[in-house]
């Protein structure tokens, strides 16, 4: 299916900052060569876009000399020029919205090149970044495009950005790692107009109180409508879908709803053998009669596919996708191979709900999740750096504060966005984007209607309590079957009691046969892969040593590297040195002073 994958939109800049941005493009676009580009002139600016064939169903041209494109995949065919019409009359920009789902980004250059208008979905899930170079400007769909351009090195680091890449992964608010570098927000209208930059939030998903007075059965037969609609209408755009299967309830609910529309699917799940998704994702395939694979991904994705990472996101978080690279190169873009994504389904219907509301109530909060999820505490970051990080830290911490109260809703549903519109969007959100270079990809929990019905809940049905109840309620089958969700299924069957209370008479090694996924065992891949190769497979920390120390206490670095080849089990330990990658690729790039972001 035709669809544009990314772009890049400059104007006013120099010769050189053009060629570097080029540069960087093409360096970004060589790993995927079976993608097509091209590029429109519109007055002094310049559009390069790249998708799947035929980007000119993803383009139009308005009489006067004006361009729109459409990037991303909707849950809908879009037609020109029949769109334009509707979207485009004498309504002002900040009026208009987009009408598809799905993860879409809207583009308009108008007056001669000289007015940009962009408007993303909900969720901002296609990030854009941009940043003025020199006296003219560029945004991209690829970070180290803009970077390029503006010539960004370790001078311009921006000091909160750095400590929340090592305690988080990623960034809050619209931060960069670099002070000159933005990402354009989500859900909304964003203009630049002569070299001035106006946003404005448009919220057409927000919190509200419109089911707190429901009863708890409406609500359940309301939440499986709005699911199953919103799934049917991504699924429903083409017949066959190719569904990474999990063993969590967002892949199960989408094969279960596809399955009774008689899509058909060819399912897969990666992982150790005995991991739990793997052992559960065949039970559900299975259960619904859907021909399943297992893929072994190996011990060297890390050694192959960091560099393509890298030139693909940057330091736009730390490097910790590459396995979805290794999966995604076991098929052909000729294909016509599309996915089906289960992206953000757990969140959206409020999972970990607790967990954040504990956690933002607290006054001296750095982080966005618990310590489970981040990689250095605040604590382990101080010790880690040779330079105070404390004004880093504390910025952190009032930046979130911020998103908090500038968010609708009561707390409980502030938390929720706060988790959606950050970890979500800015580190999970590479699940998508990674299918979408490949052959495209669709994501049906991305849907205003079912986002506004879960931003409408009693906190009662949060933890996925109430999604619980539309399973045991509309999926029995499916709810007896265990799987990384929660510790026990949904649904207690004697069969699973049995097995439970076997399985915990034996020791683990003996767990195998009709016992295996009795205990929850999560994938662990990158571990294997720095035990199978050391720093080989932590490109470029090694080849960066000196300069890392004179930033970081490398020592630090070097236990939990340490810790992992002596087996042990803890995917933090990982976490904590892809954090130490992304530095060590910006130092990579050039030889930065240390003191310049001090």
């Amino acid at each position: 299916m035709p669809s544009l994958v990314g772009f890049t939109l400059y104007g006013g800049l120099t010769a050189d900052s053009i060629r570097a941005a080029l540069r960087a493009q093409r360096r970004a676009l060589r790993h995927y060569p079976h993608l097509k580009s091209t590029s429109l002139k519109a007055g002094k600016s310049q559009l390069e876009v790249w998708g799947h064939p035929d980007l000119d169903e993803c383009l139009y041209a308005e009489p006067d000399g004006t361009i729109a494109a459409l990037v991303g995949f909707p849950h809908e065919k879009v037609t020109w020029p029949e769109a334009a019409r509707q979207l485009f009359g004498s309504q002002p920009a900040d009026t208009l919205r987009i009408p598809w789902d799905g993860q879409v980004v809207l583009l308009r250059i108008s007056e001669g090149g000289r007015v940009w208008t962009l408007w993303n979905d909900w969720m901002g899930s296609v990030p854009v970044y941009y940043a003025r170079a020199g006296d003219g400007w560029i945004l991209s769909t690829l970070e180290p495009v803009v970077v390029a351009a503006a010539g960004f090195g370790c001078k311009d680091i921006f000091p909160p950005a750095l400590a929340s890449l090592f305690v988080n992964g990623f960034y809050i608010s619209d931060w960069t790692l670099f002070r000159g570098m933005q990402v354009v927000p989500s859900d909304c209208c964003a203009q630049w107009e002569d070299g001035e930059f106006l946003c404005k939030k448009l919220w057409t998903v927000k919190p509200s109180e419109e089911r707190w007075e429901r009863g708890w059965d409406d609500l359940v037969e309301e939440m499986n409508d709005t699911v199953r609609q919103a799934i049917g209408r991504a699924l429903g755009i083409r017949s066959r879908w190719i569904l990474p299967l999990s063993s969590g309830m967002d892949s199960r609910l989408i094969a279960a709803v596809g399955s009774e529309m008689g899509i058909n699917f060819r399912a897969y799940t990666w992982g150790e053998s005995n991991a739990t998704d793997v052992v559960y994702g065949r039970k559900i395939a299975e259960c619904l009669d859907i021909p399943w694979k297992h893929v072994e991904l190996g011990r060297e994705y890390l050694l192959k596919y960091t560099g393509p990472w890298t030139d693909l996101f940057g330091t736009a978080m730390h490097p910790h996708g590459m396995y979805q690279m290794q999966f995604y190169g076991n098929f052909s873009p000729e294909a016509d191979d599309l996915f089906v994504s289960g992206y953000l389904g757990d969140i959206i219907s409020g999972d970990d709900n607790t967990m954040l509301v504990t956690l933002h109530s607290a006054d001296d909060n750095y982080q966005v999740l618990s310590d489970s999820y981040v990689h250095w505490t605040a604590e382990e970051a101080r010790s880690l750096f040779k330079f105070p990080l404390d004004e880093a830290l504390s910025e952190n911490k009032r930046a979130l504060k911020r998103i908090l109260e500038d968010t609708p809703g009561s707390f409980f549903q502030k938390a929720q966005l706060l988790n959606l519109q950050t970890r979500q969007c800015r580190f999970i959100g590479f699940q998508t984007i990674l299918a979408d270079y490949q052959s495209g990809a669709v994501a049906p929990y991305l849907s205003r209607a079912y986002a506004r019905f879960c931003l409408s809940l009693p906190r009662s049905a949060y933890n996925r309590r109430l999604m619980a109840d539309v399973f045991r309620r509309y999926y029995a089958r499916l709810a007896a079957i265990p799987g990384s969700y929660a510790q026990d299924p949904y649904l207690l069957t004697g069969r699973y009691l049995l097995r439970r209370r076997l399985s915990r008479r034996l020791p683990p090694i003996l767990r195998r046969g009709p016992l295996a996924g009795t205990d929850r065992v999560p994938l662990t891949m990158d571990l294997g892969c720095v035990k199978a190769y050391g720093w080989e497979s932590l490109w470029p920390i090694r080849e960066k040593w000196d300069r890392l120390e004179e930033w970081i206490r490398m020592d630090q670095a070097s236990g939990a590297f340490e810790a992992v080849m002596n087996g042990k089990q803890d995917i933090r330990l990982v976490k904590k040195l892809q954090a130490v990658q992304s530095l060590a690729y910006l130092l990579l790039k050039e030889d930065p002073v240390r003191e310049e972001i001090v």
